[in-house]
């Protein structure tokens, strides 16, 4: 069992990340063939980077030695900078071994976790809100944990982007500006809660919706997308070859398609609350297994104009 460690702010950081533009691409509407006709898009908004972050090492003045005040150990990160900073300490300091890092205060900026890093973030009953990227963009190895909110309010950019390994163990996902009208309008902000082109599994005590659960919106982009929409999306957002997503509980409300399994991508759930408004609560382009859970398509498709489905095996 890897030892787990509480780590304390040391040093204050700032991180630069490159921006690449996004790109608008069509997501996977039912309308005009069984396979799924391209008329709803997501937006890409990835260029493959893994955003590596770095440290500044407080420094010294006159020669001291002496380091900065620090936190109460366990008293947790109340800003982006201490928290990138735990991040990258943490990799200095425990290299591959799993390090805890609590959030102490709402938190306000984009989180990236490097290749090398091991973390657990425990939301501690708090939110993180993006800047202007992804809110977590996953490239290493992270367990989330805990009651608290990960949120986006950004166009083409998720709550949480997975390249590497995630386990989700608690906590809100949302995209709460999500302004999806339907799977031809974006309404200018738009794209999934929850991307994952690596390795995730997500267990009982998270919720994931979009749009704070707003029925008339997140019509736009699917909830919870596994796997490469195509092969540009494989060339340029390459994670795993063959992502995988398991679900063994969890509610997940809304969505063009509240859970879509793409190409290359296995999809596993186990059990769960499914519940869509719009179109499909679970979409299948490659391989899924369904063993459990509850699934609930919109109850009148003539108000939205759109066939809805339960389970919608391409």
């Amino acid at each position: 069992m890897k030892k787990k460690k509480y780590l304390a702010i040391f040093m204050a950081m700032s991180m630069a990340t490159a921006t690449a533009p996004v790109t608008a691409l069509a997501d996977d509407a039912t309308t005009g063939t069984e396979s799924g006709a391209e008329t709803g898009e997501s937006g890409s908004g990835e260029t493959g980077s893994t955003g590596e972050t770095g440290s500044e090492n407080g420094g010294t003045e006159g020669g001291s030695t002496t380091a900065p005040d620090t936190p109460a150990e366990n008293e947790g990160v109340k800003t982006i900078d201490e928290l990138n900073a735990a991040i990258t300490a943490a990799i200095t300091a425990a290299g591959e071994t799993e390090t805890t890092i609590k959030l102490a205060a709402d938190i306000t900026g984009d989180v990236v976790v490097p290749e090398k890093a091991n973390i657990t973030i425990d939301l501690n009953g708090k939110k993180i809100t993006n800047s202007v990227g992804h809110t977590i963009m996953n490239n290493g190895t992270l367990t989330i944990k805990g009651e608290g909110t990960v949120d986006n309010i950004t166009h083409g950019k998720a709550a949480l982007y997975n390249k590497g390994t995630v386990t989700l163990n608690g906590g809100t996902f949302d995209r709460t500006r999500e302004n999806g009208k339907s799977d031809s309008s974006s309404g200018g902000n738009s794209y999934y809660t929850i991307k994952n082109v690596g390795k995730m599994t997500i267990n009982e005590g998270v919720n994931v919706l979009t749009a704070k659960g707003n029925g008339e919106l997140g019509r736009f982009s699917s909830l919870v997308a596994n796997g490469y929409y195509n092969g540009i999306t494989y060339d340029n957002d390459r994670g795993v070859d063959n992502p995988t997503l398991i679900i063994n509980n969890g509610t997940f409300s809304g969505g063009l398609n509240t859970i879509k399994n793409d190409a290359r991508a296995e999809l596993t759930i186990n059990d769960g609350t499914f519940k869509n408004f719009y179109q499909a609560t679970v979409q299948n382009h490659n391989i899924a297994t369904i063993n459990g859970g509850t699934y609930k398509a919109a109850s009148d498709a003539s108000s939205t104009g759109k066939e809805t489905y339960g389970v919608y095996n391409c």
